[in-house]
């Protein structure tokens, strides 16, 4: 006869990511400003090596956005709206103790001048709120530079790549990657779950992504969703 396990609440925002244990279920909910609680998926206990936990939006926002706002504009991800956007909209609506504790995360993004073919470098940038790249979704889907190292979550099983919006409508969604063969195109996960690429003044899913140091403390609740118990931040 088996043996049953005894329970065990989690208290760390660490045991809940999926590079540390897949059954924890691997999901917190925040409470946003104007969307309520929502989901977020805890991919990594250690991303880029820095040893925080990357969070990444289980839904996509309600209000798509284009790369860049011009089509005649370049696929660079630093200063791109979609940068922009995240730095300046996106972090507002979350609680502001929460914000206090997002790190600044060092990524990776294909240089200016990679993307105009005079070598294949890439740059760090920091950022608080970012999009994920082709190589840390996909990476043998890829065949573009790297950059960042490939997230477990997905390597095991890229059917996650699809994704909904909160009423369960397939979208597609931006990452941060450029498409090296066209200028005005960057790289997208389509409502299909694949790999694609779209010009930049197209309106598109939007997943943040941010990282929170491991120790931040969790909570069951009620609250979040009626009925069920879920983890939430403290």
């Amino acid at each position: 006869v088996s043996k049953l396990i005894p329970y065990k609440q989690l208290e760390t925002l660490n045991e809940l990511a999926y590079t540390v244990n897949k059954r924890n279920g691997n999901t917190v909910y925040i409470r946003e400003e104007t969307a309520g609680y929502q989901p977020y998926l805890v991919v990594d206990n250690d991303y880029n090596g820095d040893g925080n936990v990357l969070l990444l939006r289980k839904y996509v926002l309600d209000e798509w956005q284009t790369y860049h706002i011009y089509y005649q504009q370049t696929a660079y991800y630093e200063n791109s709206n979609l940068d922009d956007y995240l730095s300046n909209v996106y972090l507002n609506t979350l609680p502001e103790e929460l914000r206090a504790s997002i790190v600044q995360s060092r990524i990776e993004i294909i240089a200016m001048s990679a993307y105009q073919g005079e070598n294949s470098d890439t740059i760090q940038i920091e950022r608080k709120a970012f999009l994920l790249s082709c190589t840390e979704m996909a990476p043998r889907g890829s065949g573009y530079i790297h950059e960042g190292k490939p997230l477990k979550y997905f390597d095991d099983d890229v059917n996650r790549m699809q994704v909904t919006m909160e009423n369960g409508q397939k979208s597609g969604w931006w990452l941060r990657t450029p498409s090296m063969g066209y200028p005005t195109c960057a790289i997208a996960i389509g409502s299909d779950g694949r790999l694609g690429f779209a010009a930049v003044d197209n309106y598109i899913g939007i997943r943040p992504a941010f990282c929170l140091p491991g120790d931040v403390g969790i909570d069951e609740s009620k609250e979040a969703v009626p009925g069920e118990k879920v983890y939430v931040i403290k």
